[in-house]
């Protein structure tokens, strides 16, 4: 069966002549087909015959720099995690299969002039170099069943609640951090370019006046700053589009991407976006939070109404008015903030039939893990460092400067869900350069705080990562399937990417014959990542007791005492936002 030519840009964004798919690949399509027609419909006699097509369809980058990114992150994960599997037909099986990657990609600048390159004879001299400094792989979460016995019988954040690839980026990417600034500390990085034992990974973080602070045991101590290098920007990758709002177009018009032969391979577009959303449809949905939906809950609806609303339907279901009803724990969940009578009238709360497959609305009660576009909202105005680093940078969170995006990509959607529906909604913005594109969130209520949402570059590309062939069933939302529950995470310093089991949130393969619950945690599970900054306190303290942190609780008040500012900015973010203040909060 023969397939459409494989085109995709090379670094001068020049269309160029791919290999086509295998034969192998085209025969597995092939023969799996005849399988998932006899499986899904019931009626084989008014079935359509599938159709063999590339797993990804064909699709034009925005700039050679977005190719770029795409191309060190699908790199790093063949190098990285391919080279992790434990035998050659899961290596093959892994490849041909249908998976989600995200990086998180250090641009660093270097000092090449015209006579460096006249000197090397070489013209293609870049000005920068890409590196991957935290990658993540999967698609799956953990259950609503899963989370409660974890909460009940085991120490807080040993598991990996959330195995969606953006998020395993951005976990890995913290423990590179962390790494980074103990490695600084301890002496161990004097006089070197490198960190973390990566020989090809340079620093991306510098030290700077330290600032002084009180201890746990009330002394004064001096406490290291950092910040990232001037030379050094952050950018975001990921293969296919993120869930949740960013596959939400029916609010939008559409556009085919054009490629932008104006930027050289070091520049991505830094046009402002557009200062007023159309936010012509947010009793719809447009702008609306959403979760990962589990097809395991059988949540039961409760009052969500403020005052002396009327009782209103929730897929059917009577939803009883409440009036001032406090926070309540579901399943480990504190449920949202009320909305206005008003509010909880609009279709959006009223329905879950106009969410993206996979997802559904906070107030449906089937699920309570957010989408990867409201976490990428919430990370450009709170940073991708976190709320424990955030105290060890000089007052400047890390953002990425760029997002680029593969499979499903479309620049107005992705703007609205990753940033513009943060900042602009019900707000007044006012934008102004801030190492990228920032823009000042001034309520309208001047009582409230106001926050800063970052705007990234959003940038899609014609990098694959996927060249194989898939079969289509003619079944919306079945063309492309996500089995395997193995996912991982690699960070600068480790040779082959940790394996972590999606349906569990432990390590796969903890390397003992008798394993202990530390043994099965992930390095970049909640628990590791703040051992790890405790050993980074401790060691800037010089004290040697550490905090005992077993329970939310515990992490929630040790996070008060050394980010006190940045959790006061994550509260009232949460709680005041008009869109974000509907984030499901888990209870301690």
């Amino acid at each position: 069966m023969k397939l459409a030519s494989n085109m995709e840009s090379d670094e001068q964004g020049i269309p160029t002549e791919a290999a086509s798919p295998s034969s192998v690949s085209v025969d597995a399509a092939v023969n799996s087909s005849s399988a998932a027609s006899s499986s899904i419909s019931a009626t084989p006699a008014t079935a359509k015959k599938p159709s063999i097509r590339h797993a990804e369809k064909r699709r034009t980058s925005t700039c050679i720099f977005a190719d770029r990114v795409a191309r060190v992150s699908i790199d790093a994960y063949r190098r990285h995690v391919i080279r992790s599997m434990p035998s050659s037909a899961e290596h093959e099986t892994m490849h041909l299969e249908p998976t989600c990657l995200a990086c998180i990609v250090a641009c660093v600048k270097r000092n090449v002039t015209a006579i460096d390159k006249v000197t090397n004879y070489n013209d293609n001299i870049k000005d920068d170099e890409l590196f991957v400094v935290g990658l993540g792989v999967g698609t799956k979460f953990l259950s609503e069943h899963v989370l409660r016995h974890h909460s009940r019988e085991e120490a807080y954040g040993s598991r990996v609640r959330d195995c969606h690839a953006e998020v395993l980026a951005r976990r890995a990417f913290r423990r590179c951090l962390s790494l980074e600034i103990l490695k600084d500390l301890k002496g161990e990085m004097k006089g070197e370019e490198h960190a973390n034992q990566a020989p090809n990974i340079p620093r991306i973080l510098e030290r700077v006046d330290s600032v002084q602070t009180t201890a746990r045991t009330g002394t004064h101590i001096e406490r290291p700053q950092y910040r990232l290098r001037a030379d050094t920007t952050l950018h975001f990758y990921s293969s296919s589009c993120p869930c949740g709002n960013a596959t939400l177009k029916r609010f939008a018009t559409l556009r085919k991407e054009n490629f932008r032969s104006d930027l050289s391979a070091g520049e991505w577009p830094t046009e402002l976006h557009s200062n007023i959303l159309p936010a012509h449809s947010v009793h719809l949905g447009q702008v609306a939070l959403l979760v990962k939906k589990d097809q395991s809950c059988s949540f039961v609806s409760v009052g969500l109404i403020r005052d002396n609303a009327d009782d209103v339907k929730l897929n059917g279901a009577s939803v009883k008015k409440c009036k001032h009803e406090p926070a309540i724990t579901r399943n480990n969940s504190a449920i949202p903030p009320l909305l206005s009578a008003k509010e909880a009238k609009w279709p959006a709360h009223l329905s879950t039939d106009w969410c993206p497959p996979g997802t559904t609305t906070v107030w449906s009660r089937q699920g309570s893990i957010h989408t990867c576009s409201d976490k990428l909202a919430r990370w450009n105005v709170l940073g991708l460092q976190g709320s424990l680093l955030a105290s060890l940078l000089n007052k400047e969170f890390l953002f990425a400067s760029t997002l680029t995006v593969g499979r499903k990509f479309s620049a107005v959607t992705c703007r609205r869900a990753v940033c513009c529906r943060v900042a602009n909604h019900s707000l007044k913005a006012t934008d102004e350069k801030a190492r990228g594109v920032a823009s000042v969130i001034s309520p309208k209520d001047s009582a409230l705080p106001s926050w800063t949402a970052h705007h990234p570059a959003v940038m899609g590309t014609g990098v694959y990562l996927n060249e194989g062939a898939v079969a289509t069933t003619h079944v919306i939302g079945q063309d492309v399937r996500f089995h395997s529950s193995s996912c991982y995470a690699w960070w600068p310093g480790l040779n082959v990417a940790e394996c972590i089991d999606g349906s569990t949130g432990y390590l796969v393969d903890s390397g003992t014959s008798a394993p202990t619950l530390k043994d099965q945690r992930s390095g970049i599970s909640t628990s590791a990542l703040t051992e790890l900054f405790l050993e980074i306190n401790q060691y800037m303290a010089n004290d040697a007791t550490t905090p005992s942190i077993a329970s939310l609780a515990d992490l929630r008040r040790f996070k008060q005492h050394v980010s006190s500012d940045y959790e006061q900015t994550k509260t009232q973010l949460l709680t005041k936002h008009p869109t974000l203040k509907l984030w499901t909060r888990r209870c301690p």
